[in-house]
């Protein structure tokens, strides 16, 4: 008896190695390529930032503007900055509204229609968004330059905004929009936005009169952003 049941046990190794020798192992699979590029006409002089060159790489960001009413936004930005450099661009985009108390974020169906939903439509017509404050109904541009100053495409002091923007140089289009799902299970979007605008930098109110706001100005043309958010 003890003979049979230790014939039993190696046949049953024996089929446990066999049935390992077929197991199919999945390929690796690669991670997104996270590349992001910007290149445009600031006041007059060509810039062009690189993904790791100088230092430069893409990151992205968020905003969430939560409400007691459950009608909460949230904006998203999208970065090219340098460890090694001081001037840095950010794009921000928005926004989309859900209820925080439900989710942290919003959900995937709300990031992918609404990013998508900035791709020309099939006849090749882009969308064509505005400049807002904060990005909160639109587009928003920031800019630090060399000297270590906050140039924005809409500017606010003490909660108001003090300038009326003139016609834009070029609204803000994004194409070709993607949603890419990374092997960690982590949502993304690709894009390219063209943009040109008046950039402004708060100096102080003159005679200390709140409606007399006192900025200076600088201008992108011809700017292209090509980069990434996370959802």
């Amino acid at each position: 008896m003890k003979r049979k049941i230790y014939i039993s046990a190696v046949l049953l190794f024996t089929l446990v190695l066999s049935c390992r020798k077929h197991e199919v192992v999945p390929a690796p699979v690669e991670s997104l390529e996270l590349e992001t590029n910007f290149t445009g006409l600031i006041n007059g002089t060509d810039v062009e930032y690189s993904e790791d060159v100088d230092g430069y790489n893409g990151s992205s960001e968020f905003d969430q503007y939560i409400t007691s009413i459950g009608a909460d936004t949230m904006v998203y930005y999208a970065k090219m900055s340098s460890d090694l450099k001081t001037p840095y661009i950010r794009i921000g985009v928005g926004s989309i509204e859900w209820d925080a108390s439900t989710l942290a974020t919003p959900s995937i169906t709300q990031f992918e229609d609404f990013f998508l939903g900035l791709n020309p439509d099939d006849n090749g017509v882009p969308v064509l968004l505005n400049y807002s404050l904060k990005a909160k109904n639109g587009f928003e541009v920031t800019y630090y330059d060399n000297a270590g100053l906050t140039w924005v495409s809409t500017l606010e002091h003490d909660g108001n905004v003090l300038q009326n923007p003139p016609t834009p140089i070029e609204n803000p289009t994004f194409s070709n929009v993607t949603i890419e799902k990374d092997t960690d299970g982590s949502h993304y979007t690709f894009f390219t936005v063209n943009f040109g605008c008046e950039l402004y930098r708060f100096k102080a109110y003159i005679n200390n009169d709140p409606l007399l706001p006192d900025y200076d100005t600088i201008r992108i043309e011809n700017g292209v952003f090509k980069g990434w958010i996370k959802r």
